[in-house]
């Protein structure tokens, strides 16, 4: 790395998500050996969303609904850039199938092909605070590594202070 580069700034950790979503961290070690949740350390915008979302549905589903209905949906969410106004995921109980809608005409049409239990889960919310807490940490970590960069550059220029040293006496020292 040249003087003056910034590193690279690593996300967040799997500790100050949690902290965030006040899920114990045991609980996403949970989920990371049930293959729920990526095993990442420090976490990317995607590892964030998706501890977002996870959380969302942890309370509407049962734990095999969640993996179900999570590992289907996922590839779609986590390659969302932006939050979207509206995306729900429903859950169709029997035959057991996660599908996303924006809008109720979707909904509508899933709800009236059969007599079945449906849970609706909104998205939409959890997707736009898993983003914006990201980014708020990653601007936050960029200023402050830039800061502090500056501070160090401005103190390895600054002139350094001269002090009086001693003079060496130009009189011929004689042996003693």
């Amino acid at each position: 790395m040249k003087s003056g580069e910034l590193h690279s700034v690593q996300g967040p950790s799997p500790a100050e998500v949690c902290g965030w979503l006040k899920l114990p961290p045991a609980t996403r070690g949970h989920w990371v050996e049930r293959g729920l949740v990526q095993d990442a350390d420090p976490l990317g915008r995607a590892d964030v969303v998706e501890l977002f979302v996870v959380c969302a549905l942890k309370g509407p589903l049962q734990p095999r609904e969640l993996l179900h209905a999570w590992t289907s949906v996922s590839d779609h969410i986590l390659r969302l850039k932006r939050a979207p106004r509206r995306l729900d995921l429903v859950w169709v109980e029997s035959p057991p199938k996660a599908h996303l809608v924006k809008t109720n005409e979707e909904l509508g049409r899933l709800a009236q092909k059969s007599p079945r239990r449906l849970v609706v889960v909104p998205l939409a919310d959890p997707i736009a605070e898993g983003l914006e807490a990201f980014h708020d940490y990653m601007d936050v970590a960029w200023k402050t590594q830039t800061r502090a960069r500056n501070a160090r550059m401005r103190k390895a220029t600054a002139p350094r202070p001269r002090g009086r040293r001693p003079m060496l006496s130009h009189r011929g020292d004689s042996a003693l």
